[in-house]
């Protein structure tokens, strides 16, 4: 008690202390020069509090996105964007069961996207019918472009076919288009491809042995070491194997630290719908799989998937029932889970530089009938940065494509 005492003495007198001192010091300013500082130290207070607030909002503003539509009426658009900011494209033009794919491209300066090249040598062997057997594309060393899709039922023994062009050189023209499957394998659903500044190219697709179903089916991989223009003979990747539903494309990507993913829909029992990670830090010599998120259905729901990727850290986007998700899947930014949309399909993402994502999909779609575009914004914790905007005018098998820009904005190709 008596230390207690003593305690509040010593406070008592050194306040006393601070205000006879804080007296003698105004008394010696004189009232006026003391009303001027008074005024500066408000001022300056209210100067920090402001750049404190512009700050904050300025941290947490959602950032800017672009609404582009694809040029010369093209639909389902396979974008990316290189580090000099140059926007690459594939799109999908002509009758929906036999048309053809191009390419375009416009750099960070450009008015407009190039002259379109075609893609496919063969005329009318694209298909866009149901979203998910169209042009997919990567970008690899040089700028070079890869391009694979499936074969429109003008092709004999379609079914049979993995079409894969690639576009190098002095880039004034692809090559002529090539079959990679060279088995006898029943090939159904959309492949994809993955390249990287090494010279490795990978063309993925699922099929299984005529006679049988997609219960059967596996996930394989053609892989080229030499930019396309060989490659070892495929192979199945998937372990265990978990079937391959039969209607629903794949997405593939290669990140900053080389490591090669592949999401694909299972169809285990003809029930067991789950999305499916496959990754390998090997190149591509072997695979881990993870189940996503389950989903049961007897029948294929025809999904599509996609990746997004800054430095190490990588997102993947998948559709659950009416719904698309979006996760992180490798990096130390973990994003928590985001749920969104209503009878959503298609879903697209874009990771920016600051760890804003970007995130659309389609809703009022259905087979052979227009939608909408949907997209929204959230930061690097999941809180979404702006309301769900949308904006009807979505063609018939069509869906978007979501990149993010250097100076973090977003550009949005419907």
């Amino acid at each position: 008690m008596r230390i207690l005492e003593l305690s509040l003495l010593n406070m008592r007198s050194n306040t006393n202390q601070l205000i006879s001192t804080g007296t003698i010091f105004a008394t010696a300013l004189g009232p006026e020069l003391l009303h001027s500082l008074m005024k500066a130290s408000f001022l300056a207070i209210l100067l920090l509090l402001l750049m404190f607030s512009f700050g904050t909002l300025a941290a947490h503003a959602a950032p800017y996105v672009e609404l582009m539509q694809v040029p010369n009426g093209g639909i389902q658009p396979q974008a990316a964007i290189d580090s000099a900011g140059t926007v690459h494209l594939v799109y999908y033009k002509g009758d929906a069961k036999n048309g053809n794919l191009f390419y375009v491209k416009r750099g960070k300066d450009d008015t407009d996207f190039s002259k379109p090249l075609q893609v496919n040598s063969i005329e009318g062997s694209a298909t866009s019918n149901g979203c998910i057997s169209g042009g997919q594309m990567a970008i690899g060393k040089n700028g070079d472009i890869f391009v694979t899709w499936n074969a429109s039922g003008s092709v004999p023994d379609r079914d049979h076919v993995v079409f894969f062009s690639r576009l190098v050189g002095d880039h004034s023209s692809f090559e002529k288009q090539r079959d990679l499957l060279n088995q006898p394998l029943f090939m159904d659903g959309g492949g994809s491809v993955a390249a990287d500044e090494n010279g490795n190219v990978y063309v993925f697709w699922h099929a299984w042995e005529d006679g049988k179903s997609e219960e059967d089916g596996r996930v394989f991989v053609a892989h080229s070491q030499d930019d396309g223009k060989t490659f070892l003979p495929a192979r199945a990747i998937d372990n265990p194997p978990r079937g391959t539903c039969a209607c629903c494309s794949m997405k593939s990507m290669l990140d900053a630290g080389g490591e090669l993913r592949v999401l694909y829909r299972a169809a285990k029992h003809g029930t067991e719908r789950d999305t499916v990670l496959l990754s390998s830090t090997n190149g591509g010599k072997s695979f881990q799989s993870k189940v996503m998120q389950s989903w049961k259905g007897n029948s294929c729901p025809m999904t599509m998937f996609s990746f997004s990727s800054v430095g190490k850290n990588t997102l993947a986007a998948w559709e659950t029932p009416g719904k698309v998700n979006v996760s992180s899947v490798s990096g130390s930014k973990q994003l928590p889970r985001i749920e969104a949309g209503k009878s959503s399909k298609y879903p697209t993402i874009a990771l920016n530089r600051d760890g804003d994502v970007l995130l659309s999909w389609v809703e009022k779609e259905a087979w052979n009938k227009a939608g909408q575009a949907c997209w929204q914004t959230f930061d690097a914790k999941g809180k979404s940065g702006s309301k769900i905007m949308s904006k009807n005018g979505i063609d018939v098998w069509s869906f978007t494509a979501a990149l993010p820009r250097p100076n973090g904005s977003f550009l949005l190709l419907y």
